[in-house]
């Protein structure tokens, strides 16, 4: 597995609240209190048409239409443009999102400083989990394969005993904002033994949610893996018997 060039396309979000031309102040004024979003793409006929912000509307008519108000030269992304290029742009022009769109002003998704900072985190995971291979694989003399996937949380099996509270609660604020890495995942003997990501396990647990993503290493010959004989040793056997551990203490 090698880390590969990132794109637009594959970080845009193509589900977006846009606003049209003839929408009233009123209307956006009520979309920015229901999305809480400070701006929408303005866009007609499948095309984008402009950008309109709170800031363009205020004081403004509750009556009057906003494609009086909207900004018409926006600057935009495409498709195919490099993840890099786009961080660029976004940091010239101090903005935090641009409109992605095709030929002909095609509007496609959006692109936000939060996918930036998403893809910048999916690569040093690459670069951890290559790491982790190489290292089974020069200890154990074997061939690791490595595949993404989504794991079943409650069928994984932990190698540390505990995990730290504040910390925990760092990595439910990452998945709530779906800046969280995948995990790295040991594949041995027919069972899933935690490597790295105990605290994005434990929060997602607190957060509900069944399945997260993954790093999935799996030898290609049998092998007894060392992470097998540390979880025996410590008898974990589940996610519930990691313990959270408070640092926190209270004078008097």
């Amino acid at each position: 597995m090698e880390p590969d060039k990132k794109y637009v396309r594959d970080y845009l979000h193509k589900n977006v609240i846009v606003a049209e031309p003839d929408f009233t102040v009123k209307k956006v004024e009520i979309m920015v209190m229901k999305y809480q979003h400070i701006g929408f793409p303005v866009v007609k006929d499948g095309k984008l048409v402009g950008f309109i912000s709170i800031l363009d509307i205020l004081f403004k008519d509750p009556k009057a239409t906003i494609d009086k108000f909207m900004r018409k030269n926006v600057i935009v992304a495409t498709p195919d443009m490099e993840l890099y290029r786009a961080a660029k742009i976004m940091w010239r022009n101090s903005v935090y999102t641009l409109p992605v769109i095709e030929e002909d002003n095609k509007f496609v998704g959006l692109i936000t400083n939060e996918d930036i900072i998403r893809a910048q985190i999916e690569r040093s995971s690459d670069d951890k989990v290559l790491k982790i291979k190489k290292m089974l694989e020069d200890i154990h003399n074997c061939k690791i394969d490595i595949i993404t996937r989504d794991v079943v949380v409650k069928n994984l099996i932990p190698t540390q005993t505990s995990i730290d509270k504040d910390e925990l609660q760092g990595r439910i604020y990452e998945i709530k904002k779906k800046l969280n890495e995948p995990i790295i995942v040991l594949s041995a003997n027919n069972k899933e033994y935690i490597v790295d990501g105990h605290h994005r396990v434990l929060a997602a647990v607190k957060l509900g949610i069944d399945k997260i993503p993954a790093y999935v290493l799996t030898s290609k010959t049998p092998v007894k893996f060392g992470y097998e004989e540390t979880a025996n040793k410590l008898n974990m056997k589940s996610i519930l018997d990691i313990k959270v551990e408070d640092d926190e203490k209270i004078l008097g």
